[in-house]
């Protein structure tokens, strides 16, 4: 990023600034908290933090002071719970409060100099039992990046389940207790939504925006209860494999093709590029390979609901899934961009080849396509040209939706299938399975 954003210079304030924590004097027994007419909170604080490593499925901690907060119109945090309750011998509490009717409240435990925080998705209610995730690190990092957004931004289709699925235990172990490094991250999620709204979100109605910030919200609740719920590391990386997959389902139900969404995460992988450059390196590669986990998923449903429209063995739909797992091992692998690239460069040549012997595509043919793409002089190429000179989100739209026009008019007016469903399909695969990076 160039010079210095709207979030770095709060920076000097410090995270921990923004809280207030002026009610930590009382204490309850979590257990004998009645619900009565007052919302319920239950969550767990599962950090220790000699340990950066730990993830939101890690161990509790015992006799840590918990309170209920909501984020002011500045940022900070007005205390709501009813009273402080400090966490059991599991690191369990239980808070109560007269809110209801109210989304994305704030958990602050504090023990000693220690402090964490993690956003309640769900909205609470009166004599309903709301879970947050398990307190950590990384749901600190995350809370703090979503403070900060809703400080200053003003993408309305912004959720703090975009937040929670940008930042891992990786990214927080850089960013945990630096100002600077929270503000980075603030900006750079900004600019990567910012590519979604101005391709999806833009023009559409205040219904359609509060549709799909409703289901991602949904989905994160749902996450939050499993995390609290889980006990093994497997378990909880299961349920984010479903927290994505409903994340993506927000979108489709909303009229958003996978197709059109797969492309944009490619619009947004390069302008992440682009934008986290001032970044601490070790904690923009993790931001990077986070965000490149995503792409794939959401890349590898695209490639395989498209491979579903054709009338395919069970041998194909194995090796898409033999893929996947491949791409995904080695993009967790990754020690650089070049191996990310090198992941995504497998992907798409093995796809390219599935899809020549599925559709019985000339082999000659198909490599003189991937030869116009892929060339040195060839159409990537002209993308990478044309990126190295766009300063804005929308020169980054418009540079990758002029390449996907020319990969389409190459493979329609190149390919033997004439202009059917199989050729149009092939373009769209040739699409999403693209590898810039």
């Amino acid at each position: 990023m160039k010079g210095i954003n709207r979030y770095t210079k709060l920076a000097m304030f410090g995270i921990l600034g923004m809280v207030v924590v002026g009610l930590l004097a009382g204490c309850n027994n979590p257990s004998n908290v009645s619900q009565g007419d007052y919302s319920i909170i239950q969550g767990r604080v599962a950090a220790d933090e000699a340990d950066p490593t730990l993830n939101k499925s890690a161990t509790g901690d015992k006799d840590t002071a918990v309170i209920l907060a909501r984020v002011t119109a500045d940022g900070s945090l007005e205390t709501v719970s009813s009273e402080t309750v400090h966490t059991d011998v599991n690191g369990h509490f239980t808070l109560r409060t007269k809110i209801e009717n109210e989304p994305h409240l704030v958990v602050v435990a504090t023990r000693g100099s220690a402090e964490w925080r993690a956003v309640v998705s769900g909205t609470v209610e009166h004599k309903h039992t709301t879970y947050v995730a398990p307190l950590t690190r990384e749901t600190t990092v995350e809370t703090d990046v979503y403070l900060r957004m809703k400080m200053y931004d003003q993408l309305e289709a912004m959720t703090y389940a975009d937040i929670q699925n940008r930042i891992d235990a990786d990214v927080a172990a850089h960013a945990y207790g630096d100002a600077m490094a929270v503000s980075q991250l603030a900006s750079a999620i900004e600019s990567e939504l910012k590519v979604e709204h101005e391709l999806f979100f833009a023009s559409e109605s205040d219904a359609l925006i509060g549709a799909i910030t409703q289901a991602k919200s949904e989905a994160q609740a749902e996450l939050d209860q499993k995390l609290y719920e889980s006990g093994t590391e497997a378990s909880a990386s299961g349920s984010h494999r479903t927290f994505v997959r409903n994340y993506l389902r927000a979108y489709s139900d909303a009229g958003i093709d996978i197709s059109n969404y797969a492309r944009s995460r490619a619009m947004a992988f390069s302008a992440m590029i682009q934008s986290t450059g001032s970044m601490n390196t070790n904690l923009r590669f993790d931001y990077l390979q986070a965000l490149a986990e995503f792409r794939a998923e959401v890349m590898t449903r695209a490639v395989e609901a498209r491979f579903a429209t054709l009338e395919t063995s069970d041998s194909v739909e194995a090796d898409l899934a033999a893929m996947e797992t491949e791409l995904n091992a080695s993009i967790d692998a990754a020690t650089s961009l070049a191996e990310i690239r090198s992941a995504f460069n497998t992907y798409h040549s093995s796809v390219i080849d599935l899809l020549r012997l599925t559709l019985d595509v000339d082999e000659a043919m198909m490599a003189d396509i991937q030869g116009e793409i892929e060339g040195e002089n060839g159409l990537r190429a002209a993308l990478s040209e044309s990126l190295a000179l766009s300063i804005s989100t929308e020169a980054i739209i418009e540079a990758y939706q002029d390449y996907y026009t020319a990969i389409e008019s190459r493979v329609l007016s190149r390919t033997s299938l004439g202009v059917g469903t199989d050729a149009n399909l092939m373009a769209d695969i040739f699409i999403i399975a693209d590898t810039t990076v």
